[in-house]
């Protein structure tokens, strides 16, 4: 059974202002704030329970008829930067980088392409211990990794970043 916006939106509200005064903080749904008090705002506009329930109902119609329409989903910030990286991870790092270089073929990137190596097959594969550095890394900014450049599946790859590549090549000049 299907439910209507409406009643899919009084069910978001009821939720909202149930987690928002569970919690002590303030719920955000589509534009909406819900206060642990009770209160609830669009904007910097109070409004009533049953107006939150009628934006919401029209907000949801709309994202569900334009796609383009639904608000983009914030990533979060791992807050890792090089600086706070400790001393192992950054010689792991340009360990890495320069097995990367080595076995890249290609060794000119000014196509804009950072240079990228198979795991296990360019490279060796990454040891349990530099497993955590490997993650910082990408937290970082410093690393990608994933399966662009093959249709096998369990083909990874591991790429520097432009922030990366700038990195190894200003340590390495």
């Amino acid at each position: 059974m299907t439910r209507t916006y409406t009643e899919q939106a009084l069910h978001i509200v009821e939720r909202q202002l149930a987690v928002s005064k569970k919690d002590g903080t303030v719920a955000r749904n589509r534009g909406i704030e819900f206060r642990p008090n009770g209160y609830i705002f669009s904007g910097n506009t109070r409004i009533s329970k049953v107006s939150a329930v009628q934006t919401l109902a029209a907000k949801m119609e709309i994202e569900d008829k334009h796609p383009a329409f639904k608000e983009p989903k914030k990533t979060k910030s791992s807050g890792i930067t090089w600086d706070k990286l400790n001393q192992a991870t950054k010689d792991f790092f340009f360990e890495l980088a320069s097995q990367i270089y080595a076995a890249t073929d290609d060794v000119n990137f000014e196509n804009g392409h950072p240079p990228a190596a198979r795991l296990g097959h360019d490279i060796p594969k990454i040891s349990l211990q530099n497993a955590p550095r490997l993650s910082n890394l990408k937290k970082a900014g410093m690393m990608e990794s994933g399966s662009w450049n093959s249709n096998v599946k369990s083909e990874r790859w591991i790429m520097l970043t432009e922030q990366g590549l700038a990195t190894y090549r200003a340590m390495h000049a």
